[in-house]
C-alpha cells in the first residue's frame, strides 16, 4: 500500500501561504542527541525568479508524517541562514533549534557551593524560562563546588551532565536532562522499542570503531582534604587506562566522572546506519531499537538512535535515516 507524505510548516504561528508551499522542493530535519541543536533544511523552486530571499530570524516549526497516520512534531527553529542558488535557481533556508538561539549559549561566570545537579539545573532553566525535565536520581547528585568561569549556561550544563553519565538537550522550550544511552525519557519513562529487519531499508551499514574502545579502564584525580594529596579511582579494568583531565572536588565526583566516561567508551564501541524505505518521522534519539535479519552479532547489540534525519521530497515521499549506536552494558 503506497503512502501518501504530509509535511506541514508553518511561519510565525501562521501557515505558508500557497505561492510559497506549492515552491517547496524539499524539507530535511535533522534531530541530533544531546549538545548539538537540532537542524531544520527547506529548499524552495526559484526558476522563475519571483521569491525573495526569507528573512532570518522567523521563527519556523515543521510537522511529519503520512495521511491518516497523524503528524509528528519535530520542533520550533529559528532561520540564521539563507542560500540562493543555481542553475536551476532554488533558495534555502536553514534553521537552528529555537531555544538554542537564546542567551543560554553566553559565557558569564559564577560559583555553586555545596548544590545538588538538580539545584543548578533548575536555577538556569528558571533563568531562561525552559521547563526543565530531569529525573530524581540526577536531581539528588550532590555536587561539592562548581567554578562557572567565562562559561555559557549550555556548556555548564554540557560538561556537568558528562561528568555524571547523563546527556543535556534543549527542545521544545524544555531543558531535558537524563542518563545516557538508557532508552528512556528525560523523565525516567521506557522509551518503546522498535524493530528494524532488512526489508525496512534499502542501504545500511555496521562498524567498530576502535578509537578508545580498546581502553579497559578510565581513571579520575581528586583532592582528598584528609590527607592534603590527591588521590586517584579507576573505573572500569586496569590495563590500557585512560586519565581524565583535572581534579575532583571528591572522591564521589571522581568515581562518577570516570564511570560515566568508561560508559561512553563502550557505547561508542559499535556504530549502525541504515536508510529507511518509508520515513518514521515518531523517531527521535535516544529511541531503542530492535535488528532482525543481519549478522547474529549485529542482531545481539542492544542500539539507541544517536541521530535521525526525516527527509521529505516533493518527488520521492518521506523517508529517514538513523544513525544508531550499540547499547553494551
Amino acid at each position: 500500500m503506497i503512502k501518501t507524505p504530509v509535511c506541514i510548516i508553518t511561519a510565525n504561528n501562521k501557515p505558508l501561504n500557497s505561492i510559497i508551499s506549492k515552491r517547496i522542493l524539499s524539507v530535511t530535519v535533522t534531530d541530533n542527541r544531546a549538545n548539538e541543536a537540532d537542524e531544520l533544511s527547506i529548499v524552495l523552486d526559484d526558476s522563475d525568479g519571483a521569491l525573495e530571499l526569507p528573512k532570518r530570524g522567523v521563527r519556523l516549526n515543521c510537522q511529519m508524517g503520512f495521511k491518516g497516520e497523524g503528524l509528528h512534531d519535530k520542533g520550533d527553529f529559528i532561520v540564521d541562514e539563507t542560500e540562493w542558488s543555481g542553475t536551476p535557481d532554488q533558495i534555502t533556508i536553514k534553521a537552528s533549534s529555537a531555544n538554542f538561539k537564546s542567551n543560554i549559549k553566553e559565557a558569564k561566570s559564577k560559583s555553586y557551593h555545596r548544590k545538588t545537579f538538580g539545584e543548578i539545573a533548575t536555577e538556569i532553566a528558571q533563568n531562561h524560562e525552559l521547563t526543565l525535565v530531569m529525573t530524581a536520581a540526577l536531581k539528588a547528585i550532590s555536587l561539592s563546588h562548581i567554578d562557572q568561569t567565562n562559561e555559557s549556561d549550555l556548556n555548564l550544563l554540557q560538561r556537568l551532565a558528562k561528568q555524571n553519565g547523563a546527556e543535556m538537550a534543549v527542545k521544545k522550550d524544555r531543558l531535558l536532562i537524563f542518563t545516557a544511552g538508557s532508552a528512556k525519557t528525560a523523565s525516567g519513562k521506557d522509551l518503546p522499542t522498535i524493530t528494524l529487519t532488512r526489508n525496512s531499508g534499502d542501504q545500511f551499514r555496521y562498524s567498530e570503531q576502535d578509537r578508545e574502545s580498546d581502553h579497559t579502564g578510565v581513571s579520575a584525580s581528586y583532592q582528598d582534604t584528609g590527607k592534603a594529596k590527591r588521590e586517584k579511582v579507576v573505573a572500569g579494568d586496569k590495563g590500557k587506562v585512560k586519565h581524565l583531565k583535572g581534579t575532583f572536588s571528591n572522591k564521589a565526583e571522581a568515581e562518577r566522572a570516570s564511570a560515566a566516561k568508561m560508559a561512553e567508551i563502550k557505547r561508542q564501541m559499535a556504530k549502525f546506519s541504515i536508510n529507511l524505505a518509508y520515513g518514521l518521522p515518531e523517531i527521535s534519539t535516544e529511541s531503542p531499537i530492535k535488528l532482525e535479519g543481519f549478522k547474529t552479532e549485529v542482531d545481539k547489540l542492544k542500539w539507541i538512535v544517536e541521530k535521525a534525519t526525516h527527509s521529505y521530497a516533493k518527488s520521492g515521499g518521506l523517508t529517514t535515516i538513523l544513525n544508531l549506536e550499540a547499547k553494551i552494558n
